[in-house]
């Protein structure tokens, strides 16, 4: 009912996208008989809350219908719905998930928040997912393994910038040069062409492998990586092929090689 209402407010516009949203990631607290709290057992996994948004949203496509009509038809249609999850996975992910002790403290009274997916290598089949740290608060809630766009920093240099070298031919041994010159099309404030720095300001060690470079996340390695061998509309390709939406890639050689794309385990 909370969705269908949602949905209808949505659909003539006495709410805004935004606050659609917001309020379907809201708890509901419901109360038995006696007014204590109904316990959690009902509540999808994780997983199942991602495999009913992504039924919902192909459903929606195939056939044209409204995301509530579509809701409705796949809770009452009898559909048989055949998931890639692996229980025992998905078991020990929220084991560890749900456990506050295994987070790390912070200095501050926020909770630390965490995502996870975890895919089988052999298969490709994404086998568990968790997103969000804590007892689970309820179903269709907000999913941060996949919902929340964050900028992956430097993790994001293996999949934009060495990866792609690697597929055009390029070697893990392939020297590029660590040095503070500019670079052509890393263009500073002032408009001049100008140079990144690595963490901390130094460790300009010259001539280095794109192995190392990856290794050691030198910022001034994957900048002449991606603009000496890749070029930016492969980098974007790739990521692209990758899965990545479009609308979430910066694509500026700061982004690709930095990491400021928004994107979701």
């Amino acid at each position: 009912r909370q969705e269908i209402i949602l949905g209808e407010m949505l659909d003539q516009k006495y709410i805004t996208q935004d606050q659609y949203d917001k309020a379907m990631a809201e708890e509901l607290v419901f109360h038995n008989a006696s007014g204590e709290k109904s316990g959690d057992e009902d509540y999808y996994s994780y997983f199942e809350d991602q495999v009913i948004n992504d039924v919902v949203r192909d459903l929606g496509e195939k056939t044209g219908y409204e995301t509530t009509i579509v809701r409705k038809m796949l809770m009452t249609g009898g559909y048989k719905i055949y998931s890639t999850l692996n229980p025992d996975v998905q078991a020990a992910v929220e084991e560890i998930y749900q456990n506050l002790d295994n987070i790390p403290a912070t200095a501050s009274s926020q909770q630390l928040q965490s995502g996870i997916v975890v895919i089988d290598n052999k298969t490709g089949d994404v086998v568990a997912v968790a997103g969000g740290v804590g007892e689970k608060q309820g179903s269709l809630i907000l999913n941060r393994a996949t919902q929340s766009y964050l900028s992956p920093g430097s993790t994001i240099k293996p999949v934009s910038v060495y990866a792609p070298a690697l597929e055009m031919g390029y070697s893990p041994a392939s020297i590029v040069y660590n040095i503070p010159v500019p670079i052509t099309g890393w263009t500073g404030s002032d408009g001049k062409d100008t140079w990144p720095k690595n963490y901390g300001g130094g460790d300009y060690v010259g001539p280095e492998t794109l192995r190392n470079g990856m290794k050691r996340s030198h910022n001034v390695a994957a900048a002449q990586t991606l603009l000496t061998m890749v070029g930016v509309d492969r980098s974007v390709d790739f990521l692209l092929r990758m899965g990545v939406d479009r609308d979430n890639i910066d694509a500026t050689p700061f982004g690709l090689s930095l990491g400021s794309s928004g994107i979701t385990p």
